[in-house]
């Protein structure tokens, strides 16, 4: 807990004086290197709004091993990391480009391939910034507020994107109107029917749910026998299709305290058009905060519950306000998309919420979820009824 104070205090801080918001004039700018160099929920999260902003410029989009599988389906990729740099490695970037005056330096004689760098990461981000700038390969500089290093930048944000209190699309929509006066019309759906792929071996018919029971061990919610009381409370006459992390670490547990019999486990390793073609066909998908559930939360009706990151920050895309309501001791915060999709966040409030993946021992986050499976339930039957 007092780690997550710590970085959100030394955050704020340093995010207060480092502010430079030169605006672009976008005119004859044709070509744009946009960082999405991280995990697979961002990648997906910013896929509306680079889809939009691909309409105005050639983008090529910087990539992970972790995400690039999804980019690459629809830009110009260019894999730069093999995954997106832990807390403790970027904090080590940071310090290493304070004393190094190596970072500062810009090879003025290279001739800047791309218009614009367009960096959706932050401080993250920050070790390829340093390196796309000294290549010296665009013109322009835009991204969110990365402390004394915005000063490098033609035009920063004013906050963090962890911190800024906003949907992380509808940050990203006003970095972009704010430094290049391009007003983006966001959609709240993409269609991905064109990528889905028939699943080998999958034979459950509809009506069925999709249950990811992962996401414990990494902080992102409920424990494997939470999901089980969970499920058994449902009144739901269909099929419950499980799914869990591809060593799948949780469904031991689940299978000793589930009591239903019409369950189903995904015991193979499906591809992400996989598990996307299972969840469009589903009532409802129900998961933990993460990468593959950004995903698969996409072409169906969702819950979703929240234990270390922001609710705001990071909720489904929804053109249309979240409704917030008290059940129990826990926030429900609702809402129904243009293509009348119910979009559920289901989480406790806590002081210490971003942890920034640190964890705690007491992980209040986590055990004020389990402490309230009969509500959740209550919750989850109603978007049920919704739903048929």
């Amino acid at each position: 807990m007092f780690k997550s104070l710590l970085m959100k205090l030394s955050g704020r801080l340093a995010l207060m004086f480092f502010v430079k918001q030169k605006r672009i004039n976008t005119a004859g700018l044709k070509t744009i290197l946009v960082n999405r160099a991280d995990r697979l929920g961002d990648a997906i999260i910013s896929l509306p709004l680079l889809l939009e902003l691909g309409k105005r410029f050639d983008i090529t989009v910087l990539t992970s091993q972790y995400n690039d599988s999804i980019l690459k389906e629809f830009f110009k990729t260019r894999v730069i990391v093999d995954k997106p740099p832990s807390t403790p490695e970027f904090i080590r970037k940071i310090f290493s480009s304070l004393v190094s005056y190596g970072y500062l330096r810009r090879d003025k004689n290279a001739v800047p391939r791309y218009d614009i760098y367009l960096d959706l990461i932050g401080i993250r981000g920050l070790g390829t910034f340093l390196e796309i700038r000294k290549e010296n390969l665009c013109r322009y500089y835009i991204g969110f507020n990365i402390s004394v290093w915005s000063l490098l930048l033609d035009y920063s944000y004013r906050s963090s994107v962890e911190l800024s209190g906003a949907n992380v699309v509808d940050a990203a929509q006003k970095l972009i109107k704010d430094s290049m006066g391009i007003g983006l019309n966001i959609p709240d759906y993409v269609d991905l029917g064109t990528k889905m792929i028939l699943p080998s071996g999958f034979e459950v018919r509809p009506p069925y749910i999709l249950v990811n029971v992962a996401g414990f061990d990494k902080f992102r919610g409920p424990s494997a026998q939470m999901y089980a009381r969970l499920i058994n409370n449902l009144e739901f006459a269909g099929t419950f299709v499980i799914m869990d992390e591809l060593d799948q670490p949780n469904l031991g547990e689940f299978k000793r305290h589930i009591e239903r019999k019409n369950v189903v486990y995904l015991e193979k390793n499906y591809s992400i058009w996989e598990l996307l073609y299972i969840s469009k066909n589903a009532v409802l998908y129900i998961g933990s905060n993460s990468g593959i559930t950004n995903i698969l939360q996409v072409p169906t009706h969702c819950v979703i519950f929240l234990a270390t990151t922001s609710a705001t920050v990071w909720n489904p895309f929804s053109k249309n306000p979240y409704q917030r309501k008290k059940i129990g001791r826990l926030i429900a915060e609702e809402t129904t998309t243009s293509v009348g999709l119910m979009k559920k966040i289901i989480y406790r409030p806590v002081w210490c919420r971003p942890c920034y993946d640190f964890g705690c021992k007491g992980a209040r986050c986590i055990k004020g979820l389990e402490k309230e499976s009969r509500n959740i339930a209550q919750e989850i039957n109603k978007m049920i009824r919704y739903a048929r």
